[in-house]
């Protein structure tokens, strides 16, 4: 996928920057589906948005999800920030701090 067309999967999703800073915080960095659907629910992204998210996430690399199944238990799935991700999280995270009141130099 170019960069144009990932940059555009993403964009269409409407909370993929959510997505990508719950994911920056140190201790969400590694969360299991369930309390990340969770999270994100709290911030008015349904699940159905969540995966469309996640789907175009992964497709451009940004996020890995790595499924577990211990001891024949309960499949779990973490979901974390791929390098490529991690690079645009910083990104993000500057953006946000930019439109903070107190970095406003009028």
């Amino acid at each position: 996928m170019d960069p144009s067309e990932a940059l555009k999967a993403i964009d269409d999703t409407k909370g993929a920057l959510t997505y990508i800073l719950i994911l920056t915080e140190p201790e969400t960095q590694k969360m299991e589906r369930l309390d990340l659907i969770e999270m994100m629910r709290n911030k008015g992204i349904n699940r159905d948005k969540f995966y469309r998210i996640t789907k175009a996430m992964a497709d451009v690399g940004l996020i890995e999800e790595v499924t577990m199944q211990p001891n024949g238990r309960v499949k779990i799935v973490k979901t974390e920030l791929t390098p490529k991700g991690r690079r645009l999280a910083e990104l993000v995270k500057k953006i946000e701090q930019a439109l903070t009141p107190e970095n406003e130099h009028f």
